[in-house]
């Protein structure tokens, strides 16, 4: 479990240390990341739910929509 924030922490040494940019606004953008990913993360799936196959919808789109004709007249 150490070995997960210490990586991390250790990448945020690296990056303040050869490229010397400030950790002031590095900080809070790491917080956000965090906040957005672990904290606000919104589930992927939904249970008791079947996905429709995008080929059939498109398929049936296709069918219900007027069809028109064309009528070419030769003199």
């Amino acid at each position: 479990m150490g070995l997960v924030f210490a990586i991390p922490v250790f990448i945020i040494f690296v990056i303040v240390a050869f490229f010397k940019i400030s950790e002031l606004p590095l900080i809070p953008f790491i917080a956000k990341l965090f906040q957005t990913y672990v904290f606000d993360a919104t589930k992927k799936y939904q249970v008791n739910y079947e996905k429709e196959d995008p080929t059939k919808i498109a398929i049936k789109e296709a069918e219900s929509k007027e069809k028109k004709q064309i009528i070419n007249y030769k003199k």
